[in-house]
């Protein structure tokens, strides 16, 4: 699928943890300072360098490490992904199989105010059918002890706004 898509040098081996089982695979993002990157398999299967291998993203807890990724504009992603694809159809078909929904629950979740705030940046940029997968999450956070006022006001708005 992808890979027949585009040139086999833009692909690098690496094996998926714990198995080791050897996959090739596209880098597209860098996720933090330390160089770790996410990309997408040819088979299509999103997963982040971790370690000495790849974790695909399919657990909930599988997305801690793409945290870092909240910190930085929801813009980046887009232009991360275009700028290796020279085809505008593909970075675009890429794009929309990215796993923004979990990332954003990973960092709602994480009971630490300063991923919640983060993600709920993110989260006025996605679609309200995403939004909606969402809004149960929301509404523990806007109750949550752990985090701050500010934080479990800025979640009803959100709630709030998808009840108009």
């Amino acid at each position: 699928m992808l890979g027949e898509a585009l040139p086999s040098t833009a692909f690098e081996g690496n094996a998926l943890l714990p198995s080791f089982e050897m996959v090739t695979w596209l880098p597209l993002i860098p996720v933090n300072d330390d160089g770790n990157r996410m990309g997408i398999t040819t088979e299509g299967i999103w997963v982040v360098e971790a370690g000495n291998g790849l974790l695909q993203l399919r657990e909930p807890e599988s997305f801690v490490s793409t945290l870092p990724l909240l910190e930085k504009p929801r813009s980046f992603i887009s232009q991360q992904i275009h700028q290796i694809l020279d085809s505008e159809t593909l970075g675009s078909l890429i794009e929309q199989t990215f796993p923004i929904v979990d990332v954003i629950r990973m960092g709602l979740e994480m009971e630490s105010d300063y991923w919640a705030n983060l993600a709920l940046d993110w989260f006025d940029e996605l679609s309200i059918i995403d939004k909606q997968q969402l809004v149960d999450i929301l509404k523990v956070l806007s109750k949550a002890k752990w985090t701050s006022q500010k934080t479990r006001q800025k979640a009803i708005r959100k709630i709030g706004k998808l009840d108009d």
